[in-house]
């Protein structure tokens, strides 16, 4: 079975559709799925390309294409070439508005749920609840939430399913903190979603009221200028950027500190807080609606706090006070993730519900790719990533279209 998946790509990107992308692919094919991605560059060919070649996956990839329209019609005559069992567009909004047509020639189409943010509700919106013509056949969720929730308000025709994304378990686990409670958090320094600053704006605090507690932030992002700020006014000489660190390489990195902080609005499942787990740190989080508490049960396999002040602080001085209790959740929080969150479970999940849709598709057409590509008016919740041709450029565009084929007709008096 041949399944192509599309996906975004830029030097120094390392978000979470890609690092599941780069862990699952290789697994897929070591099950019998033959995994190709269609890549929109920013920079050329970004990490995930390059880790994915190096794993004998096929990737096709475009420099930076401006307008939607062009997107789709790429993606498209990729599909058309080489037509896939199954087309994954992810989250993608070109490749899940090219998926219309991919779906029309009879091949099944895989939405994918990865926040609990805006962007993917409002992906949900117009590509599962939306004009029945682009609806996806299936949807994966990667969390027990986010399932439920796309489950009440999806359509019967949706496939809709919870496929976690699955980490490394790594040989060793963190050592218990001695001297030093290092603190860590790994993910997009920025504040929508993320709320980095407010991170860095706890850490700080933490070390600077908690003795023997030091922490470091890892990741990169619009709001790192402004974080760095923080630092110097606040951190006191216990608070510091780590940088950005290869998905491949930020275990160990995780594996020298002993505590994970994530005090973010929203999330699906955290890949950063699986892999934390799965290392060992105890988690610090704030209690939150979204896949956090599917994965950290309060006292048992992490601590959740009820806000970003007082409460954190409690939380780490407690941490810092208590070995018995550092160690006795560092063992639960690494047994839940080999339990039930690893790379395997995830391959094992993702080959069954390809499966699944595959058996619905009968014999394919040909993916027909129209003249004009015209879309439904632009939802606001997907401005960021839906960047549609200016009116008057196509107006021009058509304008030339139609004085080419006169010309050809010969019906110009010029």
């Amino acid at each position: 079975m041949q399944v192509t998946f599309c996906q975004y790509d830029a030097e120094h990107y390392a978000g979470g559709p890609n690092t599941r992308l780069r862990r699952l692919l290789p697994r897929l094919k070591l099950r019998g799925i033959e995994p190709r991605v269609l890549f929109l560059t920013v920079t050329g060919s970004g990490p995930t390309v390059r880790a994915l070649e190096r794993a004998g996956i096929e990737c096709r990839v475009t420099p930076w294409i401006t307008w939607t329209e062009d997107r789709i019609r790429w993606i498209l005559e990729a599909l058309r070439e080489s037509p896939p069992d199954v087309f994954v567009p992810h989250v993608v909004t070109a490749a899940c508005y090219a998926a219309r047509w991919v779906s029309a020639a009879g091949i099944p189409t895989v939405g994918a749920m990865n926040s609990d943010g805006p962007l993917n509700w409002a992906l949900f919106d117009e590509f599962v609840a939306g004009l029945p013509e682009y609806r996806v056949w299936g949807l994966a969720c990667v969390s027990e939430l986010l399932e439920l929730e796309a489950r009440r308000r999806a359509p019967a025709e949706v496939d809709v399913c919870r496929i976690p994304g699955g980490v490394p378990l790594p040989g060793r686990s963190a050592s218990p903190p001695g001297e030093v409670l290092r603190l860590v958090y790994a993910g997009r320094l920025v504040e929508e979603g993320k709320r980095a600053r407010d991170v860095a704006r706890a850490l700080c605090r933490a070390v600077g009221e908690v003795p023997g507690v030091e922490a470091v932030l890892y990741g990169e992002g619009p709001d790192q200028p402004e974080i760095e700020r923080i630092l110097e006014r606040d951190g006191q000489g216990g608070v510091r950027l780590g940088g950005l660190v290869d998905n491949d390489r930020i275990q160990e990195e995780m594996l020298r500190a002993h505590v994970f902080v994530q005090l973010s609005e929203y999330e699906g499942l955290s890949n950063a807080l699986c892999e934390a787990m799965a290392c060992g740190l105890v988690p610090v989080c704030l209690e939150i609606r979204s896949g956090t508490r599917e994965l950290v049960s309060h006292g048992e396999t992490g601590l959740l706090v009820e806000d970003r002040g007082d409460a954190f602080v409690g939380a780490i001085r407690r941490l810092r006070n208590d070995p018995q209790l550092w160690q006795r959740i560092s063992q639960a929080a690494r047994e839940k993730v080999a339990r039930d969150y690893t790379l395997d479970a995830a391959a094992g999940g993702w080959v069954t519900f390809l499966e699944r849709l595959a058996a619905r598709a009968g014999s394919p057409d040909a993916i027909r790719i129209p003249r004009t590509i015209r879309l439904p008016p632009l939802r606001p919740g997907l401005a960021c990533d839906d960047t549609r041709r200016p009116w008057l450029v196509k107006r021009g565009a058509r304008w030339l279209w139609h004085r080419a084929r006169a010309l050809r007709a010969g019906g110009c008096d010029s």
